[in-house]
């Protein structure tokens, strides 16, 4: 069972973030002034806390105060050992990312295109939906048929990306196959946009596929393409995380088979890639990995990564890929950078500052 402090007078009492305890004979510390003193032998834990005072403090101090008031010299007898797990989203976070968006009502390009995710929350019926479709086959397919019968006879999967509402899937499907307006020539528009803007930039990049159905009207809403390649330093960052004993993870609504293609080209294990992964589930996977490790890191730059990074011990929002975000995301986030390899000093010293000889 956590121990619930009591308020102390002159206590400043700190615990430590979930699952982790600080111990020297077993014992919990708290800080008192610039004195570290014992008080309970039991596992402390909060979902989102301050280790780092904790461990400054610890780094300051030469000596602890027991509850029975003997003296420890504890220079050179303390190693604590935490464990870490960081998080990232691709779209934006790890890739920089190219998006084009077409609406199939007017064949006109939204003014939040930029952000297909910012598009998508605008409207509580809508929902983000990422198809499993080869591009340059459907390139080649007739541009006047209907997008929903191409789906339907080359029996096109799906993933829910995301939405503000949860839904079950049937339901998208049968928006997706039975929609009446989409044309191929809508989905060929996006690729091919997008395509053509990414080629500019990179030899090397995962192209994906999708859509935004809209629940009221039970259409086809906005056709979408998507594009990216990894910042650069990426590699090296995971690199470096993975020498510092970090276990690097990615969650993302982007299709699974692009993220293990990302994965293996940035160096993380497929087994640690969470694709078409919802707002929801994000935060579930975070959720799961603070039972398995001291600290979770999430790293995301949209409003789909905010649940997850609520759910997080640390929270960074990362701004390199350029675009309007809500204020909450700022509101929420521990950090903010504008690099992604920026992740490496923020770990570093959750790290650095838990293992002392």
């Amino acid at each position: 069972m956590p121990l619930s402090f009591k308020k102390i007078p002159g206590y400043l009492c700190i615990p430590a973030p979930q699952a982790f305890s600080v111990h020297f004979y077993d014992f919990i510390f708290s800080v008192k002034l610039c004195h570290i003193s014992v008080l309970s032998r039991e596992t402390v834990s909060r979902p989102k806390a301050c280790a780092t005072w904790l461990l400054q403090a610890l780094f300051r101090e030469k000596t602890i105060h027991q509850n029975k008031g003997r003296i420890i010299d504890i220079r050179n007898r303390i190693r604590i050992k935490m464990t870490v797990a960081a998080v990232f989203d691709s779209a934006g976070t790890l890739l920089r990312t190219v998006r084009s968006v077409l609406s199939v009502s007017d064949h006109q390009v939204p003014d939040a295109c930029v952000e297909t995710t910012t598009l998508t929350f605008q409207d509580p019926d809508r929902i983000l939906v990422l198809l499993n479709l080869h591009s340059r086959e459907i390139m080649q397919a007739d541009p006047d048929g209907l997008l929903s019968e191409y789906l339907t006879e080359t029996k096109t999967g799906f993933g829910i990306s995301c939405g503000r509402q949860v839904i079950v899937s049937d339901v998208v499907g049968s928006i997706l196959y039975q929609d009446t307006e989409a044309r191929i020539a809508d989905m060929q528009k996006v690729i091919r946009d997008c395509w053509m803007t990414v080629s500019k930039q990179s030899e090397s990049f995962a192209l994906n596929a999708g859509a935004i159905v809209n629940l009221r009207t039970e259409k086809i809403e906005f056709t979408i393409a998507a594009a990216g390649y990894p910042f650069p330093g990426v590699r090296e960052m995971v690199a470096t995380l993975h020498g510092m004993g970090v276990a690097v993870f990615i969650a993302s609504g982007d299709r699974t088979a692009k993220l293990e293609m990302i994965a293996d080209q940035i160096g993380i294990p497929r087994n640690r890639v969470h694709g078409v992964a919802t707002p929801v589930t994000k935060a579930q996977i975070v959720q799961n990995l603070k039972t398995e490790y001291n600290v979770v890191v999430m790293t995301g730059d949209g409003i789909n990564d905010l649940s997850a990074m609520k759910s997080a011990d640390i929270a960074v929002l990362t701004v390199q890929q350029e675009g309007k975000r809500p204020e909450i995301l700022y509101e929420t986030a521990d950090y903010v950078i504008d690099n992604i390899c920026d992740t490496v000093r923020i770990v570093k010293g959750l790290v650095d500052g838990c293992e002392m000889e």
